[in-house]
């Protein structure tokens, strides 16, 4: 006849562990009914736990009147803090906003006297502007320069190519200079002194690269 398997509650999820301690005799049958306690040590359990309890409840009648005094004291310190915290947070907001207003006024009266000094700037540095604006169209207009100066051998390929040499770095340079210098002119407007301005936007024309020089550039 087939066993049919037991699934009483208890023994679901029963391990391979649980199995080999109960055959090496470690686990307690469980048939075996546990000796109950004399009436003499219940007796004595309960004195004990008796004691136990008296001890705790004069323990908690000594210490939470204390602490509910304490917790009481520091809610008033609190309360008489609290107008006090209050007037402060209103002081620093209202000092916190008139800095802040007087921040904005600042910066209101100084770009507002930075425009006037830029619409009273020298007509020059316009002029020198659009100057520049013509010595660049003229960089991009003027076409690459390309020479050819001798050849040179390709150990490699063992063959012999034309040695080219271009301006077009240097233009490109210059066209890059150029608008430099035009930021760097149109910066002046808001200088306070433009005294000299002449010799000032004279020296930044002078500093641009030539965009004639030429370079080689065979790939070698």
């Amino acid at each position: 006849m087939l066993a049919i398997p037991d699934f009483r509650p208890g023994r679901i999820g029963l391990t391979v562990a649980d199995i080999l301690a109960k055959l090496r005799g470690l686990v307690p049958d469980p048939k075996a009914e546990p000796e109950l306690p004399s009436p003499e040590e219940r007796a004595a359990r309960r004195d004990e736990a008796g004691s136990v309890l008296a001890a705790l409840a004069a323990e908690r009648d000594r210490e939470l009147p204390r602490l509910a005094e304490a917790e009481h004291k520091a809610a008033q310190h609190l309360a008489s803090l609290a107008p006090a915290f209050r007037a402060a947070e209103k002081a620093y907001a209202a000092a916190q906003d008139a800095r802040f207003r007087r921040e904005h006024d600042f910066r209101y009266s100084e770009e507002s006297l930075r425009r006037q000094v830029h619409a009273s700037h020298e007509p020059i540095i316009d002029e020198f502007i659009q100057d520049l604006y013509a010595l660049w169209q003229a960089n991009l207009e003027e076409p690459v320069n390309h020479e050819q100066r001798g050849t040179y051998f390709d150990r490699e390929r063992v063959k012999r190519y034309p040695e080219i040499w271009s301006n077009a770095a240097a233009k490109v340079a210059r066209r890059k200079a150029i608008l430099a210098a035009r930021d760097a002119a149109e910066a002046m407007k808001f200088d306070l002194d433009q005294s000299g301005i002449e010799g000032r936007l004279a020296a930044i024309l002078e500093s641009l690269p030539d965009g004639t020089e030429m370079t080689e550039v065979t790939g070698r």
